[in-house]
């Protein structure tokens, strides 16, 4: 059975401008097996990723927001 987890990822402010911006890393992270929704938080910098915690790593979330220069402070 699947471990279903909410992880919330900071960000370095200032990086997430605008829609185009969220547009873009929701796109990415589409891209990993087990990622059931992305909420991106523009104001405070901050990535919501619901996924399957057998598939996803927080290490593959984070190297793929770090390659698209959005650069990850910290999990929650």
């Amino acid at each position: 059975m699947a471990t279903i987890q909410l992880t919330r990822i900071s960000v370095k402010r200032g990086t997430i401008h605008c829609e185009g911006c969220a547009s873009r890393i929701k796109k990415a992270l589409r891209t990993l097996p087990g990622v059931i929704s992305i909420e991106v938080d523009i104001e405070n910098h901050k990535v919501i990723v619901r996924h399957d915690a057998d598939k996803v790593s927080h290490d593959s979330l984070r190297e793929i927001l770090d390659n698209m220069g959005y650069p990850v402070i910290e999990f929650a």
